[in-house]
């Protein structure tokens, strides 16, 4: 029987950089998480700052969520740091 914690053993994630499709802002650098590993995926426009990314990234490794939060996680912390621009 999977622990849960066996998989995320599995799991890296990474830094990810692309360009904004958002109408206004088309084109603008952005960066976002990559996840390796079973059920992976992408989130590409998380931040327009690699700093930011990097803290969100330095938080999944060392707290290791499952995966099904992740979806919740990225988004919390999209709201966190449009908070702190307000």
């Amino acid at each position: 029987m999977n622990s849960g914690h066996e998989v995320n053993e599995k799991i890296s994630y990474e830094l990810i950089e692309g360009r904004c499709v958002t109408p206004g802002a088309e084109g603008q650098r952005t960066y976002g998480v990559r996840v390796n590993g079973p059920h992976g995926g992408e989130w590409p426009d998380v931040a327009d700052d690699a700093r930011a990314v990097e803290l969100l990234l330095t938080r999944l490794r060392r707290e290791r969520p499952e995966r099904c939060h992740l979806p919740d996680i990225i988004e919390d912390y999209i709201g966190e740091l449009a908070d702190s621009r307000a």
